[in-house]
């Protein structure tokens, strides 16, 4: 009589362990997968997509990168800039235009950099 693991039960263990294995290696993939690189879901971030220094209102084209809301009416100082803010208030992800309040405009070819509490610093330029 012949000793060990007959054919079917060792078939049976060899799908089971490589379902098993599948199946981690799914859901290490799938967390990986879960969050688009550039957008951090603890932190408020904004980018200024677009400056305009022509019109009369020079707005700017602000997103949120962030992965949390910023309340409206939550205000970033342009440097090096006398007395311009500008309101950047958006829902996550969220793309808006907005107008510089106070100053006397912005210049093209100039670089700004957009402060505002709890965000990182935003530098970008006029065009």
């Amino acid at each position: 009589m012949r000793k060990g693991i007959s054919p079917v039960i060792a078939v049976v263990l060899l799908i089971a362990i490589s379902v098993i294995a599948a199946v981690g290696v799914w859901y290490w993939v799938a967390e990986l997968a879960g969050q688009p690189a550039g957008l951090d879901h603890d932190q408020m971030a904004v980018s200024v997509e677009e400056c305009n220094a022509e019109t009369t209102e020079n707005a700017l084209r602000i997103r949120n990168t962030g992965g949390v809301n910023i309340d409206d009416g939550t205000e970033a100082e342009i440097h090096p800039h006398d007395n311009a803010t500008v309101d950047i208030g958006l829902n996550a992800t969220e793309v808006a235009y907005r107008n510089l309040d106070g100053g006397d405009g912005l210049d093209t070819g100039t670089e700004y950099t957009l402060l505002a509490d709890e965000i990182p610093a935003v530098t970008f330029t006029c065009n």
